[in-house]
């Protein structure tokens, strides 16, 4: 997470298709041995790194229209677990803690989706 999540929200919403920015994420090998409660100090670690973008970005954009725990039509990814949605220029920026599998990443991502037609 090295750049301002601000300032790649930025440059996101300048993009007409929208698009996606991955700002850290855990990957398994494998063999790798994760017991729950590993997962559990994981999801909560990626859930208050939801919640620290989503107070940074605020102070440009206000409050979300959107918080949640699950996965939301307007977020490209699956198995999401923590969120914030703002509605900015008819676009969806989102920041997402998502963990689809227990052989994928845990990420956290800063997204925007283009549009509805």
């Amino acid at each position: 997470m090295n750049a301002s999540s601000i300032v790649v929200a930025k440059a996101l919403l300048q993009q007409d298709h929208g698009g996606i920015e991955y700002l850290r994420h855990r990957d398994f090998d494998l063999d790798e041995i994760v017991q729950p409660e590993e997962f559990e100090r994981l999801y909560k670690e990626f859930a208050a790194d939801v919640s620290r973008i989503q107070a940074e970005l605020a102070t440009v954009w206000g409050a979300p229209a959107l918080m949640g725990q699950e996965e939301n039509e307007a977020i490209p990814e699956q198995g999401v677990f923590a969120f914030a949605i703002w509605n900015v220029d008819g676009k969806v920026l989102f920041v997402a803690a998502s963990h689809a599998d227990r052989d994928v990443p845990i990420c956290l991502s800063l997204g925007v989706s283009p549009p509805a037609a």
